[in-house]
């Protein structure tokens, strides 16, 4: 008796947040939405600011005497394969060295705004973003089309 009181109650709260839901969802997304850019800006700012590393500066660099190599990055771009293939791999954050890495070879590689390589790269990522939007209108005709068919089914 007292697991159909429990379901009759989580049914009727079920219900009556998915109505709430139902009624704010603009909202509920706005929300969201504001909630990650805000999450996605926090966390690049703090990976290049190299905050939160824990550890001293005091003792290091040329004023001690030796040259430490900086700490090399390693990121799990599959992590399902990391899971699967237990390696030696330790996955750390990226961080400000690795920004500072990737400035310099965007440097060797696009050497100007106005060089052949920067209009090449724009070009191709113009058209990449052309094509989704492409894709996206295609399939939004798509759904329209399926729609008309099953209604005059």
């Amino acid at each position: 008796m007292l697991s159909t009181l429990w379901s009759t109650t989580t049914k009727a709260k079920l219900a009556h947040l998915s109505k709430t839901y139902a009624g704010n969802r603009l909202l509920v997304q706005r929300v969201l939405s504001i909630g990650f850019v805000f999450y996605v800006l926090g966390t690049t700012y703090h990976g290049l600011s190299g905050g939160g590393r824990g550890r001293s500066r005091e003792g290091k660099g040329k004023a001690s005497g030796h040259h430490e190599e900086p700490e090399r990055v390693a990121v799990c771009v599959y992590p399902i394969i990391c899971f699967l293939s237990p390696t030696n791999i330790v996955l750390r954050q990226v961080d400000a060295i690795f920004y500072q890495r990737l400035s310099r070879i965007l440097r060797i590689i696009i050497p100007g705004i106005r060089s052949k390589e920067a209009l090449l790269l724009f070009m191709h990522s113009s058209l990449l973003v052309f094509r989704t939007a492409i894709s996206l209108y295609v399939a939004a005709l798509d759904g329209k089309y399926v729609i008309g068919v099953t209604t005059k089914l």
